[in-house]
């Protein structure tokens, strides 16, 4: 159930398709950043986004807990990212500026996912999650395929 906010000129909203989760988990209140990565879980994870729009994201999969080092300074910088009101859109230019904050942070083996800027805002913003030669996560099987994943933190609001 996506949907398009006559604040933003994109859309945003439900990632993946999930029609009756088994658990639905919101995530609002963790301190930190936070990494879904895509898969059949059962378990659907929500999270608030885009600045003050508030708006309540969601998508299926499993939660990895990050550490920002830098603290809250790093929460500002990717706040910023989507200009005052949290809800920018998330060109190509912003998309690269964000992989070089990643880059920074240590998480070298999580980028932007070009494919769904659109679908990105504050505090939810899709990547991939890919690795060297040895990297995989052995969940479907044990081909060494990126990942589709949402970085999530703590929202402006």
């Amino acid at each position: 159930m996506a949907f398009t906010s006559f604040f933003a000129p994109h859309a945003i909203g439900t990632a993946g398709k999930h029609t009756l989760p088994d658990y639905k988990v919101g995530i609002h209140f963790f301190p930190d950043l936070g990494l879904i990565v895509k898969a059949r879980t059962g378990v659907v994870y929500t999270n608030q986004c885009a600045g003050y729009m508030c708006a309540h994201c969601e998508a299926e999969g499993f939660f990895v807990p990050l550490q920002a080092r830098g603290g809250w300074r790093v929460f500002d910088v990717l706040q910023n990212l989507f200009g005052g009101n949290g809800f920018d859109e998330f060109k190509p230019k912003t998309a690269d500026r964000f992989d070089r904050v990643l880059r920074r942070l240590g998480l070298d083996s999580i980028r932007s996912d070009r494919s769904k800027l659109e679908e990105s805002a504050e505090a939810w913003v899709h990547v991939i999650v890919s690795g060297g030669d040895e990297f995989y996560i052995p969940f479907d099987s044990q081909e060494k395929n990126p990942l589709e994943g949402i970085l999530v933190w703590p929202n402006r609001d």
